[in-house]
């Protein structure tokens, strides 16, 4: 190469014009070259990098999961097995009853008179109260429909409490038929025993039955009154009825001196909405168990007996909405259905 740059040069300045003839000038000197590219692949980069601690994060909460689980489920399980155990103490320190005990000795002992005109004060009490308990917020009409249930404490100890607001499309006349019908049937005989109807006259209805009650953590065997009254007053009609239940056997073991009452209303209101005729049912009932002495024997039988409150009242109002609905048809039948019939 250098050899040749000389020759170049030693021709250059010999003949000039030659070589000036010879070689155009250019402006740059682009090199040929054989040469291939390669290029090396890139991995493209993960968008969230893979940590080795978020492996053992999911593992560890997995773990800590199942263990509380666990914990639940034993604690659970300890809690029944002592509740099982106090049971199982309390039936051996007490005398068994006999086999064929007397399953009235408690209501039916008393004079049905008294208990009869006891129940129809205490319907005229709760009459009177009804105006106040409606001032409440949750019976305005503009509430409608509302279906509520609390606990309250008065002078006596826990009070569980059922309320609603509801308007119907039926009349009054229609809707206080029904709610008399079925709150007054004698449908209640096909699941107790010894049912009779003390008292059954145009706007008073009185019944005594006992009744047996059992699930997966109470067995007891109750003897029932149950009153029901009817008071009109031009276009509002309110039905009361008074319940008392008493205890005779609870949890394998006589009881006594415990009562279950339950006071409850629903008042029935002409309502118009436009051109059809209404009707504003407002409903509002009270259950308490009361004892004459409260020991400490007594308090976990009363906890017991209140805890089947909420229990007894949601498949009582299943069972009164089915029946309800069925009388609704029929009393609406009875009515209009006549009339259209005739014209």
């Amino acid at each position: 190469m250098e050899g040749e740059l000389l020759r170049l040069q030693e021709l250059k300045i010999k003949c000039p014009h030659d070589f000036s003839n010879h070689f155009e000038p250019c402006s740059c000197i682009v090199p040929v070259t054989n040469a291939t590219k390669t290029f090396r692949p890139i991995k493209p980069r993960k968008i969230q990098k893979h940590f080795v601690w978020k492996d053992i994060a999911e593992r560890q909460f997995k773990e800590r999961w199942r263990a509380q689980n666990e914990n639940r489920t034993l604690r659970d399980r300890l809690v029944r097995e002592y509740e099982l155990g106090r049971h199982m103490h309390e039936l051996l320190r007490r005398p068994q009853f006999p086999q064929h005990y007397n399953k009235n000795y408690s209501l039916s002992s008393r004079d049905k008179d008294n208990v009869f005109k006891e129940h129809v004060r205490q319907a005229e009490n709760a009459l009177l109260g009804v105006d106040k308990v409606l001032q409440e917020r949750v019976f305005d009409a503009s509430c409608s429909p509302y279906i509520g249930t609390s606990f309250e404490k008065d002078a006596n100890g826990d009070v569980f409490v059922t309320q609603s607001n509801l308007i119907l499309p039926f009349e009054l006349t229609i809707v206080s038929k029904a709610f008399w019908s079925v709150l007054g049937s004698e449908m209640i005989k096909e699941h107790c025993y010894d049912h009779h109807v003390e008292h059954r006259l145009d706007d008073v209805i009185t019944q005594s039955f006992g009744i047996r009650y059992a699930n997966d953590s109470v067995d007891g065997d109750f003897r029932c009154v149950y009153t029901l009254c009817r008071f009109m007053d031009g276009d509002r009609v309110v039905i009361v009825w008074v319940g008392l239940f008493e205890p005779i056997v609870f949890d394998g073991l006589l009881r006594g001196g415990i009562r279950c009452q339950q006071i409850g209303w629903i008042e029935l209101q002409k309502r118009l909405s436009g051109t059809a005729n209404n009707t504003l049912a407002r409903h509002q009932s009270r259950f308490k168990v009361e004892a004459d002495e409260i020991g400490e024997g007594k308090k976990m039988i009363l906890q017991s007996l209140f805890s089947l409150a909420p229990l007894l009242s949601e498949k009582l109002s299943t069972l009164c909405s089915s029946m309800l609905e069925k009388s609704l048809v029929e009393e609406d039948w009875k009515l209009n259905g006549l009339v259209q019939h005739d014209h």
